[in-house]
C-alpha cells in the first residue's frame, strides 16, 4: 500500500502544470523518495519508518554495494533535500495527499 500511495503521490504532483519550475531545484530521485516517505508516515496499518530508514534502503538500491553511513556529510545532505522536497510537494499539493476513491 505504501508504495501504491507513493506512486500516487508522485504522479499528482509531477502532473501540477507548474511543476517544471517547482522540480527546477530538486533532482527526481529526491521528488520520488519525498513522496515515498509521505506515503509511508500517511499509512496507519503499521509504524511509519524514519527518514533515516528509507534513506538506508533507498542507498541500497541506488548505490548497491555501498555501505550507508547515517551519520555522513553526504547522507545529512540527503536528508535535507528530500525534508525540503517534501515541503514542496505538500504545499503543491495543498496538503492533499490523497487520491479520493483510491485506498
Amino acid at each position: 500500500n505504501v508504495s501504491a500511495h507513493a506512486c500516487i503521490i508522485f504522479f499528482r504532483y509531477i502532473n501540477l502544470p507548474d511543476a517544471i519550475g517547482l522540480n527546477s531545484n530538486f533532482k527526481l530521485r529526491d521528488i520520488q523518495l519525498a513522496s515515498l516517505f509521505i506515503a509511508n508516515k500517511s499509512q496507519k496499518v503499521k509504524k511509519w519508518n524514519r527518514l533515516e530508514a528509507v534513506l538506508e534502503h533507498a542507498y541500497r538500491v541506488f548505490y548497491p554495494g555501498s555501505l550507508f553511513n547515517p551519520n555522513s556529510e553526504e547522507a545529512k545532505n540527503w536528508e535535507r533535500r528530500v525534508i525540503k522536497a517534501e515541503k514542496t510537494i505538500l504545499s503543491a499539493l495543498n496538503y492533499d495527499v490523497f487520491w479520493t476513491g483510491v485506498d
